[in-house]
């Protein structure tokens, strides 16, 4: 029956013209959608479209009924005179619903369910009328400028097209929606191959760009951590702190520590060695959450017997300097399970792209050169690693 037929590259272009300003209509739309969007991409041609599915229009608009494939539809509703499971038939027995249904419920129903299930956009007013039309239906990072062109929020997608219209679809707007809606100028994005790629850079374009309505992935720039030296010929008692930086610095050290954190400021990480000090009686001084103003002077916790007396010598510096490792145990920093750099491969076949993302010591690298620590980075490192273990390739440390 096809064996005549002409290819897709003969009809590309006339069939390019018909889906021009037209929505794709299908049952199973994504099916069909998904068919076309991939032969126009082995030709080397992008193509995207509004894709209403007729499976979700007769759930919405008779979601009493037992079923909705074709069939049962056209059983249903007393439809006839279609070759079933032929292209045009189909395409016939699709329309003839279409049209029971506005007869049945009428033209504003259907055209009020159709603009829910395509979350169409109510488009701001200075927004050039391409601005949504051209964004591709793939993963990716969408960036909103403002007045003066100034960027006033990011976000990820695992479908750009989709995310960015629901900012503006008027029955899922929230305030923030709103206000974005107002001050929106223009739109720029990234496509990624998966959803870990785009939490990546976004976080990375929060922190370079900083937009107005990104508060969560700002810089933190007084991260850092505390460490305890565990060489033997260590005297240290108290832990010390490390800035971010200088916790980078020291994965090169020779040195021999136990790093806890990271810490959004040294104030957090005081309320915490705070805690631990209170939880398991160990002395203020010696943590250096106080200081001594001499010799075998008892530390607060010591005067209302919250401390078992290492500032008093009632407990060796030995002794206490092990109480307080064991009591730090479990927030340590883990260990980055990989001898040097390792790679994710993140693929998305739809598309038919690769991102190939590299870290090491739980930085991100960029072109080989490891940026700076990203508390943001390295938890998403940390849940990707939990999760799929298998797909980063690098010479293992330990396992995860």
């Amino acid at each position: 029956m096809v064996r005549d037929a002409p290819t897709f590259f003969e009809i590309r272009e006339a069939l390019r013209a018909l889906l021009t300003d037209a929505f794709f209509v299908a049952h199973n739309a994504r099916f069909d959608y998904g068919f076309i969007k991939n032969e126009f991409r082995r030709v080397g041609e992008a193509f995207t479209s509004d894709a209403l599915c007729t499976v979700r229009l007769s759930r919405a608009l008779y979601p009493d009924a037992d079923g909705h494939g074709l069939d049962a539809i056209i059983r249903r509703h007393r439809l006839s005179g279609f070759a079933r499971h032929r292209a045009m038939g189909d395409v016939e027995a699709t329309a003839a619903f279409v049209q029971h249904a506005t007869d049945d419920h009428g033209a504003d129903a259907v055209s009020a369910a159709t603009k829910s299930l395509l979350k169409m956009p109510s488009l701001p007013a200075q927004l050039e009328s391409n601005s949504i039309a051209n964004l591709p239906d793939s993963p990716g990072v969408y960036l909103f400028y403002g007045i003066n062109d100034l960027p006033i929020y990011i976000g990820k997608a695992k479908q750009l097209r989709e995310r960015v219209r629901s900012h503006f679809s008027s029955d899922h707007m929230s305030s923030n929606d709103v206000r974005l809606s107002q001050e929106l100028r223009r739109i720029e994005w990234q496509s990624t191959a998966g959803e870990f790629s785009a939490l990546l850079l976004e976080a990375q374009w929060v922190k370079e760009k900083m937009p107005l309505h990104n508060i969560a992935l700002r810089k933190r720039s007084k991260l850092g951590f505390y460490a305890i030296s565990i060489g033997d010929d260590s005297v240290e008692t108290a832990p010390l702190w490390f800035s971010a930086d200088e916790w980078v610095a020291a994965q090169q050290s020779a040195e021999a520590r136990i790093f806890y954190g990271p810490f959004n400021d040294k104030a957090a990480g005081k309320r915490w060695l705070a805690d631990v000090t209170k939880l398991h009686r160990l002395c203020e001084h010696a943590v250096g959450i106080s200081k001594p103003r001499g010799a075998l002077d008892p530390c607060f916790a010591r005067q209302v017997g919250r401390c078992l007396g290492a500032c008093v010598d009632q407990e060796t510096a030995q002794q206490h300097r092990e109480r307080m490792i064991a009591a730090l145990t479990g927030s340590e920093m883990p260990v980055w399970p990989f001898v040097g750099a390792a790679t994710f491969e993140e693929r998305d076949e739809a598309n038919d792209r690769v991102d190939l993302l590299q870290f090491d010591e739980w930085c991100a690298l960029a072109g080989g050169v490891r940026l700076p620590f990203d508390v943001d980075v390295f938890k998403l490192i940390r849940r990707m690693l939990a999760k799929h273990a298998d797909d980063f390739s690098g010479l293992r440390r330990i396992k995860v």
